[in-house]
């Protein structure tokens, strides 16, 4: 199968009018849903394609014929077919510009041993599922993340508590608890991500 039909041409030809793009290969199923959701809260054009397409070649395509690719690649490790590793060493070789985030929703907890694997194949990151019990503090990580990689606008937090509550099963009325618990949730974020002074990276 290859990826873009016609419309899908001509959206990614018309996506220069929107800052940042995000093509997901990605099963069908709630854990697909909950990223094009979130991301989609963030104002990024999301394109959802399905596990059979035949990536290399669509990208080149579209390179081919000077069509806007996409600014981040968010795969699925469960998708076989693909060779997500692969994939990740090709895209550092022909597109060293795009981010390529990979995914395993079937995972609670990827350990470190296994992002620096993923990194050292060429990958910008490797994230773990959506988990239910823990959805609104890993959605607001990863959003977060991906947002980094895309050096794109601040997270838009009442956007992002939206997308989520209509995975969460919570009522409308504890929004303001979620909120909360995502601010709390973002400024751990930030100050884990500040290195001391002389600290050796």
């Amino acid at each position: 199968m290859t990826l873009f039909c016609k419309q899908g041409v001509a959206l990614l030809s018309m996506g220069d009018q929107l800052p940042k793009f995000v093509l997901m290969v990605h099963p069908t199923g709630r854990q697909g849903a909950i990223w094009q959701a979130v991301l989609r809260s963030q104002k990024l054009s999301v394109l959802w394609e399905s596990p059979d397409v035949d990536l290399p070649a669509s990208l080149n395509h579209l390179a081919d014929h000077h069509a806007k690719l996409p600014n981040l690649l968010l795969i699925d490790t469960r998708i076989q077919a693909l060779n997500p590793y692969k994939l990740c060493r090709w895209g550092q070789q022909v597109f060293p510009d795009l981010k390529i985030v990979l995914v395993n929703g079937a995972q609670t907890v990827i350990t470190p041993t296994e992002r620096e694997w993923a990194k050292y194949q060429g990958a910008a990151d490797l994230l773990a599922g959506f988990q239910p019990d823990r959805l609104v503090t890993g959605g607001v990580s990863k959003v977060q993340r991906v947002l980094e990689l895309l050096e794109h606008q601040p997270l838009e937090q009442g956007a992002l508590v939206a997308a989520l509550l209509r995975f969460s099963g919570m009522h409308p009325v504890d929004r303001p608890k979620i909120h909360q618990s995502m601010m709390r949730s973002a400024t751990k974020s930030a100050k884990a991500s500040v290195v001391p002074s002389g600290a050796v990276l």
